[in-house]
């Protein structure tokens, strides 16, 4: 198992998406033993916000979720305190519990016994959300322009500006403009983070 911690991934590949990086990175290294691809690489870029744990081939598929889970439960509530020191102590030691143990005595992963109510939960939060942005663009319509007090002439443009991942949030920029005059007012808001694989 290894542990590296970059501010950024910017300096070294900047085109690659933080899956290929942190893909390269444990090929390039050769990290775990490479007859049974029981390799665990955590990878840590606070000035990113961003973190992915790459499992080696011999995990199947299940461990992914456990990843994932590790990566909720044990590295983020730290990280979002910026307590990264905290984090990948907490994080290494649940990995090393409920990954790499696991694995090499042969136990299958944790299977989740939730899935039915992760997917309400995440379908009632799609709803909310599209729900609230279409309230949000109703309402700004019905507002007076700050300039022009003009009503019925404000619109708002949203531009995504980097996509989320797995591994890490978005960002996108909000735009809220006239179509009456020339008033125009922008702001970042964040896009949360995908719940997908974070296995190789």
């Amino acid at each position: 198992m290894t542990v590296v911690t970059l501010k950024s991934q910017k300096p070294y590949a900047p085109g690659e998406t933080l899956e290929d990086f942190a893909t390269n990175l444990f090929d390039d290294w050769g990290i775990g033993d490479a007859t049974r691809n029981d390799g665990i690489l955590v990878l840590v870029l606070p000035n990113d916000r961003a973190m992915r744990i790459e499992l080696g081939a011999g995990y199947d598929a299940s461990w992914n979720n456990e990843a994932g889970r590790l990566i909720d439960r044990s590295y983020l509530p730290s990280f979002r305190s910026d307590k990264y020191a905290r984090g990948i102590k907490d994080g290494v030691a649940d990995t090393i519990a409920l990954l790499a143990r696991p694995y090499e005595k042969g136990h299958p992963a944790p299977k989740s016994n939730n899935s039915p109510l992760v997917f309400i939960v995440g379908l009632f939060a799609a709803v909310v959300f599209t729900f609230r942005r279409w309230l949000d663009d109703m309402a700004t319509k019905l507002r007076k322009c700050p300039s022009c007090m003009h009503r019925g002439a404000l619109q708002i443009r949203r531009k995504t500006t980097r996509n989320a991942s797995s591994s890490a949030e978005g960002s996108g920029r909000k735009t809220l403009h006239s179509t009456h005059c020339d008033h125009s007012k922008s702001s970042n808001y964040v896009i949360n983070r995908r719940s997908d694989s974070k296995n190789r």
